[in-house]
């Protein structure tokens, strides 16, 4: 999801995040955990840029904003401090191996499309 005002203005983000609470409600227990990336200007114009050019050939979503470490950390610091280990990984985009997790102590034992 891109939490950002070309994700909200671009994306059903309020049916994303209903479909997120209601898998965790199904399955009875969970985290989700939410990262603000921080983005300069500069990366905002080039992204309308990119916008721009993807809707002239009739793709109307914003331009995917990819994660760094330093979220992949937080996020991972997070899990580690609510005392998760082994994930059940929610997700809505490709399945990509997670290099590293391991690192944070962190098993990812089964991806999750919602």
């Amino acid at each position: 999801m891109n939490n950002d005002i070309l994700g909200t203005l671009t994306n059903s983000v309020d049916s994303q995040l209903e479909n997120m609470f209601k898998a965790v409600n199904q399955e009875g227990k969970g985290a989700i955990v939410f990262i603000n990336q921080d983005m300069e200007s500069m990366n905002l114009l080039s992204r309308l840029s990119e916008l721009k050019e993807l809707q002239k050939e009739g793709v109307y979503k914003a331009p995917k904003i990819e994660m760094d470490a330093k979220d992949f950390g937080i996020g991972a610091q997070i899990l580690h401090d609510l005392d998760i280990s082994k994930l059940r990984l929610l997700t809505n985009s490709q399945q990509s191996k997670r290099v590293g997790i391991v690192g944070y102590g962190l098993e990812i034992v089964e991806y999750v499309s919602y």
